[in-house]
């Protein structure tokens, strides 16, 4: 999440999309713009680089910062006052390594009215470690405005560069993927593909770019150095919404994909997600990331002798659910324990209560919710 006054603040989830522990706080944040990047490694490591915004016409600064699984900084300065870094304007691709060593790319100014697409190579501590590799292309400009992908292939030390660029022909603005030698020269040619919001690869080079048209968010799956895999397919399609900020991530086999919607019934904005298969990517499940405690209407109601009730958690705590009577007089505790965030679900069987109407009441972390049940005999 970003604010502009605050900084940066993050939440980690376990596999299954339970919260762990609270929102945190990046160490260093200051008045952060909105071109800002996340990177995890195997080892629960979290990269993060964004911009700070100055006064004009001071450039804007680049600043990043690593937290180990226990979210202590390793960066004493997350500052990047370091040569070569004060021209860069935005801040795009990101990759970090087992070892801590880190690896980011964007937009930098080469000139008064022109901009390139760079990779910066640093270690753990943030200071750089190699010459920054500017990726050239004769046939394409690029402008202050475009976006820079970088993804690492640690089997040969080559890197795929999958960037947004204008094409000196006929002026349009295209994707493409290059593949890079480690000094910067290209291998092979630029390959167009769509057009996209955000994509990302895994150490085999499968890629997936998510895009939104017409109200959908679509994926397409790409194998680095061989094409696109199939066709583009939807990952949810809601002509009625309005969906922002995609995002994919590409491990273990699985392509992980977040967004946002605006208009979803018509209060304020909704996180989503979905996770499937690389190989067969066709039962995509949506699942709602709740930012409220949710009491969802008991079903069936009315039941005879059995009802099902269920309910989300937005974080972890403590859970109470009561039955009482219409008089108010509690009839039964259902559950009273810990529960993860999260969907869930509990039963009632009423077979020895009476008919008639019921009240459901749930507490968790002070606040309250209820619902009415009818038994019908």
């Amino acid at each position: 999440n970003c604010n502009s006054a605050v900084g940066l603040s993050y939440q980690r989830f376990d596999a299954e999309g339970n919260r762990i522990d609270s929102n945190r706080q990046v160490p260093g944040c200051g008045r952060i713009r909105q071109y800002y990047q996340l990177a995890m490694n195997d080892s629960g490591y979290a990269l993060f680089a964004w911009m700070i915004q100055n006064q004009y016409p001071e450039p804007d600064e680049l600043r990043f910062q690593i937290v180990d699984p226990n979210d202590q900084p390793l960066i004493n300065d997350p500052h990047a006052d370091q040569a070569g870094l004060n021209s860069i304007t935005r801040v795009q691709g990101s990759k970090l390594l087992e070892n801590h060593d880190f690896v980011l790319a964007g937009s930098k100014k080469t000139s008064e009215s022109t901009y390139g697409a760079f990779v910066h190579f640093f270690s753990s501590d943030g200071q750089q470690k190699d010459e920054p590799l500017q990726i050239n292309a004769d046939s394409l400009t690029y402008n202050k405005y475009g976006s820079t992908h970088l993804i690492k292939i640690s089997s040969d030390s080559t890197y795929w560069a999958i960037f947004h660029a204008r094409s000196l022909a006929d002026d349009e603005k295209y994707a493409y993927i290059q593949h890079i030698s480690k000094n910067g020269t290209l291998i092979g040619g630029n390959v167009r593909i769509p057009l996209y919001d955000t994509m990302d690869a895994d150490d085999q080079g499968r890629a997936a770019l998510i895009w939104t048209e017409d109200g959908n968010v679509i994926c397409q799956r790409y194998q680095l150095g061989q094409g696109s895999l199939g066709d583009p397919f939807i990952i949810h399609d809601d002509q009625a919404s309005v969906h922002l900020f995609p995002q994919v991530t590409v491990r273990n086999d699985k392509i992980y994909t977040t967004w946002t919607d605006s208009r979803i019934e018509g209060r304020g904005i909704h996180a989503y997600a979905s996770v499937f298969d690389w190989a067969n990517p066709t039962d995509v499940e949506v699942i709602k990331i709740p930012h409220q405690l949710m009491l969802n209407p008991a079903y069936p109601n009315p039941f005879n002798p059995e009802t099902c009730i269920s309910f989300t958690l937005p974080r972890p705590g403590q859970v109470k659910v009561e039955i009482f009577d219409i008089r108010g007089r509690l009839v039964e505790i259902l559950t009273d324990r810990f529960m993860q965030a999260g969907p869930h679900k509990i039963h009632w069987e009423a077979s020895d209560r009476p008919s008639g109407v019921y009240i459901c009441r749930m507490e968790c972390d002070g606040h309250i919710r209820t619902n009415k049940l009818i038994l019908q005999k």
